[in-house]
Order: structure tokens, then C-alpha cells, then sequence
């Protein structure tokens, strides 16, 4: 049994937009009511502190549900990706495809929705490749196939 994980890339830049968005929004916010400037400032700050926070809502759910792992055993694989989860045997997978940024297993019930195994992190590449190489041994080996 093999495991893989392909994590994404940490969103340092969203991370610092929103750190940067929080500290302007709440500087002009706190001068802007405790100065006693004019509406439209306070309702700037509102809006810059409000988006810095949506802004970093985003990086952090980025950050925790951008991980892939598959499991990858005899029989089939166990895969958690984006939130979704999917187990199969290697005999319910008609074939796979390997494009730049993904692997596609594609069940033989339902072939237009396959699961996807998205490479997050372009850095990663050479992971995807050998889990790629690892999935055609297992489907091989499944369907008695030595070529």
C-alpha cells in the first residue's frame, strides 16, 4: 500500500493582501470614528477591513482543503480531494489519463464524471508523474495485463 499527498502551494501572497487590508481598514477605521472624520472614510475602512477578512476566509480555506491524498493498495485506491471523497477498485476504472495538471481515473458507471487528482502544486510534478506510473502497474496487474 503507497500513499500519496499533493498539497497546494501555501497562499503567501493572499495572505499578506488580507494582513495588509486588515491593518490599513483598521487604522482609517479607528482614526476615522475617533478623529470624527467624514462618513464616506468610515465606510471606506468598513469596506477595506471587511475585504481584507473575506480575503483571508479564502487564503485560509485554500490553505486546509487544498490537500490531495490517495491511497493506493492490491485492490483499488482511496482518494480525498477538494473536499470530496472517492473509493474504488481497479476493476471499476476503465482508464486513466494524465494531463499537465491532473490524473483522471474514470469509472466505467459513470465515465463523464471522473476523479480527479489535481496537481496543486506545479513544483510537485515528478509526484504526479510516478503516482500516474503507479496507478497503470496496479490497473495492469487488475486486469491480468503483463505489457
Amino acid at each position: 500500500m503507497n500513499s500519496y499527498r499533493l498539497d497546494a502551494v501555501l497562499p503567501a501572497r493572499a495572505f499578506g493582501i488580507a494582513a495588509g487590508l486588515l491593518i490599513v481598514g483598521g487604522v482609517l477605521l479607528v482614526a476615522a470614528t475617533g478623529l470624527h472624520w467624514h462618513v464616506v472614510m468610515t465606510v471606506i475602512a468598513t469596506v477595506l477591513v471587511l475585504l481584507g477578512a473575506v480575503q483571508l476566509t479564502l487564503a485560509l480555506i485554500v490553505a486546509f482543503r487544498g490537500r490531495v491524498r490517495i491511497t493506493l493498495d492490491d485492490d483499488g485506491y482511496r482518494l480525498s480531494a477538494l473536499g470530496r471523497t472517492s473509493e474504488r477498485s481497479w476493476t471499476e476504472i476503465s482508464r486513466a489519463t494524465v494531463t499537465e495538471d491532473q490524473l483522471r481515473l474514470y469509472p466505467r458507471e459513470d465515465e463523464a464524471h471522473p476523479d480527479r487528482v489535481p496537481l496543486l502544486d506545479p513544483a510537485r510534478g515528478a509526484e504526479l508523474d510516478r503516482l500516474a506510473a503507479e496507478v497503470t502497474e496496479r490497473m495492469r496487474a487488475a486486469y491480468g495485463r503483463l505489457d
